[in-house]
């Protein structure tokens, strides 16, 4: 009777998933060097080192048949576990934006949902490594619909925090758009900012489904064996490759902040052809040339406020993606403009 061959590392689609998780730990360190360390800049960077080593962990747990069934059952429990930080940690990007523009009573509820739903996820992922751990020690093939069963619930609230998430960002950032353009500013980067929502959203949420109902029909234990298995590892390889929609996201957004900071507010008037007298009046006082209005507005506010100053005309748009990890005051994002006249 022949010994079945073990499958080497780099021959299995873990190997690949897992290459892409350190790629992207290099691809993020990278974005940090061009911009700052940040909470914005590390979630994506934390979700992939775990993915990386959740898909290492598995090779061993389930597919590498040299080690003892308790040290294949300790990597199916840690793998189980970085997973978790993996996916669960990709939501933590919205959080983090969130933790610092919602105030009161808005900040309440949504930290109160965030977590009410991370804590069932997290129970449900205990769950699932509690029956891939009696799976492996016992063999107990009929643990393996409890695990299908689990993973329904788990992607389902992914999907669930996501949209719960997206919402107060999409309504926040349209608070801010419209307040923007009642005080006649600019609201170019609080477009950008939603239709970057939206796309985080869109994908994060359709994958979340997608998950949902490809994995109920999985049959062996992290193996793609049929039609929807083979689409099951599809969507959890664009979750892979979803850190790098945040890299952009971190680096389009300082494109789109940086444009504006350095776009001239009014036009210049022309010069004027012919002779001028170079003669100053008297009491002509240079510092006093340059006035203007500084129109603060606050996201998710439904006022602005409007203060009169003299000084240099040099303040530009503030409002960068990265700012919410400034140590600015809670309560809103600020957009400010001064206004030469």
């Amino acid at each position: 009777m022949s010994t079945p061959i073990i499958p080497v590392y780099f021959e299995l689609s873990w190997s690949i998933l897992s290459t892409i998780g350190a790629a992207n730990v290099l691809f993020g360190l990278l974005v940090v060097g061009i911009t700052h360390f940040s909470q914005i800049t590390i979630v994506p960077i934390v979700s992939s080192a775990a993915g990386a080593i959740a898909n290492g962990l598995c090779y061993y747990a389930y597919y590498d048949d040299t080690y003892s069934l308790k040290n294949k059952a300790a990597a199916s429990a840690f793998g189980d576990f970085f997973w978790l930080i993996q996916e669960i940690g990709l939501s933590f990007y919205s959080y983090v934006l969130l933790r610092r523009i919602l105030k009161d009573r808005g900040w309440r509820i949504f930290n109160f949902l965030f977590w009410t739903i991370v804590a069932a996820i997290i129970a449900i992922r205990i769950m699932i490594a509690v029956s891939r751990v009696k799976f492996i020690l016992k063999g107990n093939t009929n643990l393996q619909s409890t695990v299908n069963n689990l993973h329904v619930g788990y992607f389902v609230l992914i999907a669930t925090l996501e949209c719960i998430s997206s919402f107060f960002l999409l309504k926040t950032f349209a608070e801010v758009k419209s307040t923007s353009l009642r005080a006649a500013l600019k609201g170019g980067l609080f477009k950008y900012l939603m239709r970057s929502t939206e796309v985080r959203l869109a994908t994060l949420a359709v994958l979340g489904t997608m998950r949902a109902i490809t994995y109920s029909f999985q049959m062996t234990a992290q193996s793609a064996t049929n039609a929807a298995s083979q689409l099951d590892r599809f969507a959890y390889t664009l979750e892979c490759l979803f850190p790098v929609v945040m890299f952009i996201d971190v680096l389009a957004s300082k494109l789109v902040f940086t444009a504006q900071v350095y776009e001239p507010q009014c036009p210049q008037a022309p010069a004027v052809r012919g002779f001028m007298s170079s003669r100053k009046p008297e009491g002509w006082d240079p510092a006093a040339q340059h006035s203007g209005r500084v129109v603060e507005v606050r996201g998710g506010l439904t006022s602005s406020r409007v203060v009169s100053t003299v000084g240099d005309a040099s303040r530009s748009d503030a409002g960068e993606i990265d700012d919410v990890e400034s140590g600015r005051p809670l309560g809103g994002i600020s957009k400010t403009v001064e206004i030469s006249t």
